[in-house]
């Protein structure tokens, strides 16, 4: 669908003024004007696009959005607040930006490279021009343009054959009050050779920056055997705009783990498409979204089998209260050959108010005749006779609406093994149940 032009113009122009201060060689800045272009014959998505029809993106059309104006003020109290305990390396970016002072990468060992996007156009030039060359994402979703055109930093991990990181590496996202109607297009890469290992825990966290949008790809490649546990946290402030697209390759026997954890922005999308691309391949997609006041929290994702002996499985939660809305759109794919395909899909969601909303659209594509699938979906409010049995057991109804909420989130919490990384998500679900919890 073409955007109106007013939808096109505003980023359109954006791009044109600012492309010369804009990084990179004559070959990226060709990929720059490749995107915008691809981004201008499609526009931003309306509710009108199937794929987009949970999600209001008139605001960011009617918006001009800018770079931060001067350096950003954040305290090294306010980031010490979101450093995670116990990890091997903390990566920290302030406004899109790599922040040397705020992060620390002394303990990586041989074989393991993390370096900012901004750095690799400097240091390994080649090295990112062919991930970008051989980028998988595919320009005609809007928000893969924009941010290709816009590319400036993110961050590169990279694991050698058979290193296995016993430590999980944080990279945090921090947003200054500068960023008032600013847009930051973060790219990420992070591939793992065969064999290779590792735990990542991303933060997103700007609790006072006012009209700001944060576009954010990133591209994960895992070879045979490899194992990557991603964790997410968003947790942005109500102003903000929030859009994650991440594309996803695993390998013969390779495992790939995603956690997300959305909070914050007043409009956000997290987005996920996964292949399945070797024999034995094992993808588990797990999301937990509550929303309070006029929040949206969009969730989409796709798992595509293309090959036999995968096995997914995905479950996410959503904890709406106010006049929140969430929705979950979730398409498992089973191509044809892919024999012995075994996958479950799950979406479930409780309703704190009369005026949340929730919408839920699982999908199976089946085109083998070997497999075993299964999808559900449920919505409802708290369980009046489970409200009635605390009652009646002393507890009062605040109280017990809190607990029996708090379980319904939690078990995802609880599943992550690391003890620091479940600790770090415990609190920041027991500080957005605080906020929202009795509206």
């Amino acid at each position: 669908m073409i955007a109106s032009v007013q939808n096109k113009t505003l980023f359109s122009d954006a791009f044109r003024s600012g492309r010369a201060l804009l990084p990179g060689e004559p070959w990226l800045q060709a990929l720059r004007d490749s995107a915008i272009g691809c981004f201008e014959e499609r526009g931003l998505p309306t509710r009108k696009d199937e794929e987009w029809r949970y999600l209001d993106l008139k605001t960011l059309g009617k918006t001009r959005y800018g770079t931060p104006a001067g350096k950003p003020e954040i305290s090294e109290s306010f980031a010490r607040e979101h450093f995670l305990g116990g990890t091997l390396a903390r990566f920290c970016f302030v406004d899109g930006k790599y922040d040397a002072s705020l992060s620390d990468v002394d303990e990586l060992p041989a074989g393991v490279e993390l370096l900012s996007v901004a750095e690799a156009m400097n240091k390994n030039e080649v090295q990112l021009k062919e991930a970008l060359e051989a980028s998988d994402v595919d320009f005609r979703h809007p928000f893969v343009a924009l941010n290709t055109a816009f590319l400036q930093d993110g961050y590169v991990l990279c694991l050698k054959k058979d290193v296995q990181l016993e430590k999980p590496v944080q990279i945090l996202f921090l947003g200054s009050e500068a960023s008032e109607n600013c847009a930051e297009h973060s790219r990420h890469f992070l591939f793992l050779a065969e064999g290779a290992k590792a735990e990542v825990l991303e933060c997103y966290v700007s609790p006072k920056a006012g009209n700001f949008l944060n576009n954010v790809v990133t591209e994960v490649a895992l070879e045979k055997a490899a194992q990557l546990s991603l964790y997410r946290v968003q947790a942005e402030g109500g102003g903000c705009s929030h859009l994650n697209y991440s594309k996803v390759s695993v390998g013969e026997s390779a495992h790939f783990e995603s956690k997300v954890f959305s909070f914050g922005a007043g409009t956000s999308r997290n987005e996920i498409e996964t292949e399945l691309s070797g024999a034995h391949a094992v993808c588990s997609l797990e999301g937990l979204y509550i929303g309070g006041g006029d929040q949206c929290l969009d969730n989409r994702t796709v798992i595509d089998h293309r090959v036999a002996d995968g096995k997914s499985r995905e479950f996410y939660k959503g904890i709406l209260g106010g006049n929140a809305r969430g929705s979950f759109s979730g398409k498992i794919l089973v191509e044809a050959g892919a024999q012995r395909t075994d996958s479950e899909q799950n979406n479930r969601n409780l309703l704190l108010s009369d005026d949340a909303e929730a919408d839920s659209k699982p999908q199976l594509e089946i085109y083998a005749d070997d497999v075993k699938c299964s999808h559900g979906a449920t919505v409802g409010q708290l369980d009046a006779d489970q409200i009635f049995y605390l009652r009646a057991r002393g507890i009062g109804e605040g109280q017990a609406r809190s607990l029996l909420t708090a379980a319904f989130a939690m078990d995802l919490v609880e599943s992550v093994a690391n003890a620091d990384i479940r600790e770090f998500l415990e609190r920041h679900v027991n500080q957005k149940l605080a906020q929202e919890v009795g509206r």
